[in-house]
């Protein structure tokens, strides 16, 4: 993953570039994940479950 799509994921996650730049990446792609299956849930979506993100 290069740091361009590393931050974007951490931006929408909800955190800041300066706190992502403090913060271990699996991290943040964990929260990205959290978020995408929240907003997803908001939908109506159900996500099914595999490997990987979402």
């Amino acid at each position: 993953m290069r740091a361009r799509e590393y931050y974007s994921c951490a931006l929408i996650a909800g955190v800041t570039f300066s706190e992502a730049r403090h913060m271990l990446p699996g991290w943040i792609l964990d929260l990205y994940k959290l978020r995408a299956e929240y907003d997803a849930r908001l939908m109506g979506a159900k996500i099914a479950r595999r490997t990987g993100l979402i």
